[in-house]
C-alpha cells in the first residue's frame, strides 16, 4: 500500500471527501451547510497511508510515520488518534464485521488487530525477522491474508469461528510469481468464489491468482501492465483464472479489466496504480 494516498484520493472523491495533512487534528472540516465535510485534517507529520471503512460513519487512517491509527467521523470531519503506533509503519488495513481492524506493519515485519471502538490492541503477530515490508491485507470468510513486498510469502491468520489465532501461518509463494528488486507482491483481494486470491506485483506490473497453498498463476492482461499497482478492488463477479483472458482499459488512476466476450458478462475489477 505504499504511497496509496493517490488511490485514497480517488476513492474518497466518491464520498465527497478529501484528506489533508498538516492541519489541526480534530478541527472542524471545511464544509458547506448540509454537506459532508470536504476535507479532514490529520496531525502534522502523520504521513497517511491505508484507509478502512465499515458499516459505521467512520474512516480509519494509518500512519507511515509511527503506525498510529486515526479515526475520523465522516459526518463531521472531526477525529482523533485512537491507537498509538509502535514506532514502525502501519500500511494496509481491513475492518471486519466485529469491529476489529487488521493492520499490516510494513518494515516492522508484524501485524496487529485493533479494537476499532477503543483502540486497544487485541493481538500482535511477529510475522518475520529481518528485512520485510508487510504491505496489504484482505479478509476472506475464514482468514486474514497479508502480503510481503520483500519476502515471497503470504501470512495467514486463520479465523476459525471468528477467533483470533495464537500465531500466523507462513505460506511460501511458488509458481509464476517470482520476486525481484523493488516492491513485489502488494495489493490483494479474494476471488469471487472464495477459492483463491488475486495479487498485484508492483515492480513487474503482473497480476496473479494465488491458491491457498501459495501456488501462483499469471493472469493474462493482453499486453497491459499494472506496474506500480497498489491496492486492488474487486467489484461484482470477475474470473481471474489464467484460463480466461481479460480486456483492460485505462481510466486514470485505475485500470479496469473485464473478461473477454466469449465468457458470460461480468462486472469489472479495478486495480489502483500510484
Amino acid at each position: 500500500m505504499t504511497r496509496s494516498i493517490r488511490a485514497l484520493g480517488a476513492i474518497l472523491a466518491a464520498l465527497a471527501l478529501a484528506v489533508t495533512v498538516g492541519g489541526s487534528a480534530g478541527a472542524a472540516a471545511d464544509r458547506r451547510a448540509g454537506d459532508l465535510p470536504a476535507s479532514i485534517s490529520l496531525p502534522d507529520g502523520f504521513r497517511p497511508e491505508g484507509i478502512a471503512t465499515g458499516t459505521g460513519p467512520f474512516a480509519f487512517i494509518s500512519s507511515m510515520a509511527d503506525g498510529s491509527i486515526y479515526r475520523a467521523d465522516l459526518r463531521t470531519g472531526r477525529g482523533a488518534i485512537i491507537s498509538r503506533g509502535p514506532g514502525t509503519p502501519s500500511l494496509g488495513m481491513k475492518l471486519d464485521s466485529r469491529g476489529r481492524l487488521f493492520v499490516a506493519g510494513g518494515t516492522g515485519g508484524d501485524a496487529r488487530v485493533i479494537d476499532s471502538r477503543t483502540g486497544r490492541v487485541l493481538a500482535s503477530y511477529r510475522l518475520v525477522t529481518g528485512p520485510a515490508f508487510v504491505n496489504d491485507v484482505i479478509l476472506t470468510r475464514n482468514a486474514a491474508w497479508f502480503t510481503d513486498s520483500t519476502n515471497p510469502v503470504l501470512y495467514k491468520l486463520p479465523l476459525r469461528g471468528g477467533r483470533l489465532p495464537a500465531t500466523a501461518v507462513r505460506i511460501p509463494l511458488t509458481g509464476n510469481l517470482e520476486y525481484g528488486d523493488g516492491f513485489n507482491a502488494n495489493g490483494i483481494t479474494p476471488t469471487p468464489d472464495g477459492r483463491g486470491l488475486i495479487v498485484v506485483q508492483s515492480n513487474t506490473g503482473g497480476l496473479f491468482r494465488v491458491d491457498p497453498s501459495g501456488a501462483t498463476r499469471r493472469v493474462d492482461l493482453h499486453g497491459e501492465s499494472l506496474r506500480e499497482g497498489d491496492g486492488l478492488l474487486l467489484r461484482g463477479r470477475h474470473d481471474a483464472d489464467p484460463g480466461h483472458a481479460v480486456r483492460c482499459r485505462r481510466h486514470p488512476p485505475a485500470l479496469t479489466c473485464v473478461r473477454t466476450a466469449r465468457d458470460p458478462p461480468a462486472a469489472p475489477a479495478r486495480a489502483w496504480s500510484r
